[in-house]
């Protein structure tokens, strides 16, 4: 869960030593309840590389660990998001 009232963080796995992408994120749940199948995160993707999350959103994560030691859960950083409002209709 992401439990801040105002960052947006982007998560993904990673060995804190090698650098190397840690094994990807399995998500099967939200905030409106399990997903009819399963979606990869994958660090090593193209897409979907990274767990979005906005504030006070939660997600149902399954990871396997099998043939890892040990990792991190990492934001690469804080992701910004905004809205680009319209000069005109101010």
């Amino acid at each position: 869960m992401n439990g801040s009232n105002a960052r947006t963080y982007e998560m993904a796995l990673t060995d804190p030593i090698s650098k190397n992408p840690g094994p990807p994120l399995w998500v099967v749940g939200t905030d409106g309840g399990y997903l009819d199948k399963p979606v990869k995160i994958d660090p090593v993707a193209a897409v979907n590389s990274k767990l979005v999350m906005m504030s006070g959103e939660r997600y149902l994560v399954i990871v396997d660990f099998a043939g890892y030691q040990a990792g991190v859960l990492w934001s690469e950083r804080p992701a910004v998001f905004w809205q680009v409002v319209d000069q005109e209709h101010r």
